[in-house]
């Protein structure tokens, strides 16, 4: 049914089309209706129901789209040009115009919408709320305040190499102390992939009201080594003991170790950065250290686990302590 006597030849495909420009069609009823190849650029749509409607094939530019209601609404197979920028030289809605600019929404409430499959790769959210959105499964909130931490993190690590030169080993003398807590034998692998260490540390915390008489909430870390020809932390075994410094003669709960150590003369370094790169702080006090200072190390060390212990952070400090000879 024709709905006006008047044409016109579309630029694009060179069809005849009825040309309705300038009209206006109010309180019409289309449902159940087929449009096909219709114009509608610079259309003005209000109080339309396009409920269980389908489009495709649409050519959709600088269309703003305000208060429309879309419950159960399907996006499938959406796409921008492939063009790098934008053509805008040709008439709009012919094959040699082209518009790159970025979709934008604005104001829009896209609560419990769901992304599969789709590229979002430069997508920007600005001042929205992002309460229960997950990405694969991850809280988008748990992200931010993990990216809030290492930028926090990093500005301190900044202003801290910024403040003062980068921490030196110095020989320091400290008296006998005693420690109580987890002892357990293993080599630095077997730690690592047991997570010795890790379930230690919670079994000491978990107990702390067992040691009342501790001198701190520090953790100690103490290290012995078997002083043998060769030793290899990472396939030897050592003992580790995990626990708080105590006065001596201290009677600890069932199924833990206590050990004193005696008053002794230290090499001291504070590590600072990620727990994970402790290592480097041992080679330098066990290795280059020792060597240029004539020095031997005594079968033992210490660390200690205070509130600066934040071992996956950079502003993570452990001071370090390798026992000498006399």
């Amino acid at each position: 049914m024709a709905l006006t006597d008047k044409r016109m030849i579309d630029r694009k495909g060179g069809f005849e089309l009825e040309d309705l420009r300038g009209e206006k069609l109010h309180m019409v009823c289309l449902k159940g209706a087929e449009l096909h190849g219709v114009d509608a650029r610079e259309t003005s749509l209000e109080h339309v129901n396009f409920v269980d409607s389908a489009w495709k094939h649409i050519y959709f530019s600088n269309v703003h789209v305000d208060e429309v209601q879309m419950g159960g609404t399907l996006f499938e197979n959406i796409r921008r040009p492939d063009a790098a920028v934008s053509q805008l030289e040709e008439e709009a809605g012919t094959d040699g115009w082209v518009n790159v600019e970025p979709v934008r929404f604005l104001n829009s409430d896209l609560s419990t919408a769901v992304f599969e499959s789709c590229n979002l790769s430069g997508v920007e959210l600005i001042d929205c709320r992002v309460e229960g959105m997950r990405i694969n499964g991850i809280p988008v909130e748990e992200l931010l305040r993990c990216h809030a931490d290492r930028l926090e993190s990093a500005a301190a690590s900044a202003s801290a190499s910024e403040e003062a030169p980068p921490a030196e080993p110095a020989i320091v003398e400290k008296a006998g102390f005693t420690v109580a807590g987890v002892a357990f034998e293993a080599n630095l692998r077997e730690i690592a992939e047991q997570e010795l260490g890790t379930r230690a540390l919670e079994k000491v915390r978990e107990a702390r009201g067992q040691f009342g008489g501790r001198l701190s909430d520090a953790v100690y870390l103490v290290q012995i080594y078997p002083m043998k020809p060769g030793f290899n932390p990472h396939t030897d075994a050592f003992t580790q003991l995990i626990g708080y410094a105590v006065p001596e003669g201290t009677a600890v709960p069932e199924g833990f170790a206590v050990r004193s150590l005696p008053s002794r003369e230290y090499v001291k370094l504070t590590h600072v950065g990620l727990e994970s790169e402790l290592g480097r702080t041992y080679d330098l006090l066990y290795g280059r250290w020792m060597q240029e200072n004539g020095r031997q190390p005594d079968g033992y060390d210490f660390e200690v686990w205070d509130d600066r212990y934040k071992p996956d952070r950079d502003d993570n400090e452990i001071d370090v302590y390798v026992a000498l000879k006399p």
